[in-house]
């Protein structure tokens, strides 16, 4: 039997990281808007509560605060851990770019790539890649959110 090799785990996003990924595109997306983050399911999980009970307990909407740190971090994590891998740079530059706040349009030209295929192809990539991290990150073994709306 082979020996698992743990970066394995990063390279490919677990059935849990792909449910969780149009959430995480969601925190994406609004990642400057804290009062969107905080309506996030994400934001409902242990460890993001605990984050914001700690550090962020004296502002306003600390569980919004919490989640853009987590992802901040995890990006953060992803691009210094992956950032002689090729495969991964497009990916790694689409989250950079929308954690600077471009738009998904802007991206798409900054990559000098079609709007549709960075839509269809690096955005989910690199959302599936980017929950898996932040699952890592929280740690957290209650990942089941009651009452998920569908966000836009």
């Amino acid at each position: 039997m082979k020996p698992l090799n743990s970066e394995l785990t990063i390279l490919k996003p677990s059935a849990r990281a792909k449910r969780w990924a149009p959430l995480m595109d969601h925190a994406l997306r609004y990642l400057d808007d804290r009062s969107a983050l905080n309506l996030n399911p994400l934001s409902r999980l242990k460890h993001v509560k605990e984050v914001a009970a700690t550090n962020f307990a004296q502002g306003v909407l600390p569980r919004g605060m919490a989640l853009r740190h987590l992802i901040l971090e995890a990006v953060a994590q992803l691009k210094r851990d992956l950032a002689g891998e090729a495969r991964y740079s497009r990916m790694l530059t689409f989250l950079d770019f929308s954690c600077k706040g471009l738009a998904r349009g802007k991206i798409s030209r900054e990559l000098n790539l079609n709007r549709e295929y960075v839509s269809r192809k690096i955005r989910p990539q690199a959302t599936e890649l980017l929950a898996c991290q932040f699952l890592r990150i929280s740690r957290n073994t209650n990942t089941r959110i009651s009452a998920t709306k569908p966000l836009d």
